[in-house]
C-alpha cells in the first residue's frame, strides 16, 4: 500500500486504463492519504474512476494527467464515496465543500505554477 502525507506528491500513481470503457481507470494499488485536519482515507486497490467528469473536449484545456493527478484522484474518491462523507460531515453540502476545498489545497500544492488550473471550482 502506498502511503502519502498531507500534500505529498507521489512519484508514480498506479493507474491502468480500462480498455473496455470509454474513459475509466483502475487503481492498481491501495493509497492511504492523509488529508487536512489529519484525516486519513484509503483509496482501495481496484477503485475505478473517470478522473474528471468534465466533457472529454475540456480535457484538452484541463487534462487530469499532470502534477494535479493526485488532487483529481482524491476529489473523485471523496465524491464517489459521498455517503460516508455525508455521514462524516452531517450533510451533503459540508461533504461537497470539503471535497472541493481539499481538491483546491492539493491542486495548489502539487501544481503551484498552473494558475489557470488552480482557480476555485
Amino acid at each position: 500500500m502506498m502511503k502519502l502525507s498531507y500534500l505529498q506528491q507521489p512519484k508514480k500513481i498506479p493507474l491502468a486504463y480500462l480498455t473496455n470503457t470509454e474513459r475509466e481507470f483502475e487503481l492498481l494499488e491501495a493509497i492511504e492519504v492523509t488529508l487536512s485536519a489529519n484525516r486519513t482515507i484509503t483509496i482501495p486497490k481496484g477503485y475505478v474512476t473517470d478522473l474528471s467528469s468534465k466533457p472529454k473536449w475540456i480535457w484538452g484545456l484541463l487534462p487530469p494527467f499532470d502534477e494535479r493527478l493526485m488532487a483529481v484522484l482524491i476529489h473523485d474518491f471523496l465524491w464517489t464515496n459521498k455517503f460516508e462523507e455525508i455521514e462524516h460531515f452531517g450533510n451533503i453540502h459540508k461533504a461537497f465543500v470539503f471535497s472541493n476545498n481539499e481538491f483546491n489545497k492539493w491542486n495548489k500544492a502539487l501544481a503551484p505554477k498552473k494558475k489557470f488550473k488552480n482557480t476555485n471550482k
